[in-house]
């Protein structure tokens, strides 16, 4: 089993918000031992960045290391009907209003801020409520896509795996196209005395520009 609530946990009695989204906030987590591999989650930032990243929820620091600092729970209503799901819950910055964070538009909106003023701050993953435990998210990428297609001006962060970009057959075989026209390219202008049309086109690509004579 994964990162469990604690040996205690302290609620916020159920607050009901005048359109009676009901709201319910748990405190102050330690982790409890158990045995678990890094899962998947997805991450929202402030600067409305979403990625998948691997997080340990055995390992409360893994958890603060994709936040930025000690974490808490948040879980509204209008989180479970927007995901079907219950059990799906965030894990933000539990004193990102006293470091003072900026907003993070994405979880405000699923907690219903526009409803009750109270707004999430800092960086936030997203995780399941298992009984006592926390998990991963199931399929993480379609929760992304999902995100993604409701949120305009969420954009994908893009991260490489090993240094390394991975594309599809076809994707290759256009960019092996675009280096094949690149290399005539440099090397007609390495053949050619640069001019006022060339030495532009130089200094675009990053050639190196010779001294006029």
């Amino acid at each position: 089993m994964c990162s469990r609530p604690g040996r205690y946990k302290k609620e916020r009695p159920h607050e009901q918000a005048s359109s009676g989204t009901q709201i319910n906030i748990q405190f102050n987590f330690r982790r409890k031992r158990g045995i678990c591999k890094e899962m998947k989650t997805v991450k929202v930032t402030t600067d409305n960045k979403i990625s998948v990243i691997d997080v340990n929820f055995n390992d409360f620091r893994s958890i603060q290391r994709a936040i930025g600092g000690h974490f808490e729970t948040v879980h509204a209503q209008l989180m479970a009907d927007y995901f079907h799901d219950p059990s799906v819950i965030m894990l933000v910055d539990e004193e990102g209003i006293i470091k003072g964070l900026p907003q993070n538009l994405v979880g405000s909106a699923l907690y219903g801020t526009a409803t009750h003023g109270i707004p999430l701050v800092g960086d936030l993953i997203f995780g399941i409520a298992a009984g006592e435990d926390i998990v991963g998210i199931t399929d993480p990428e379609a929760l992304k896509d999902r995100l993604l297609h409701t949120f305009i001006g969420l954009q994908e962060e893009w991260k490489m795996a090993d240094n390394k970009i991975y594309v599809d057959a076809d994707e290759f075989e256009r960019l092996c196209r675009v280096d094949g026209r690149m290399d005539a390219l440099i090397s007609y202008l390495e053949m050619n005395k640069p001019d006022y049309i060339t030495r532009p086109i130089m200094a675009i690509i990053g050639m190196e520009i010779p001294p006029e004579e």
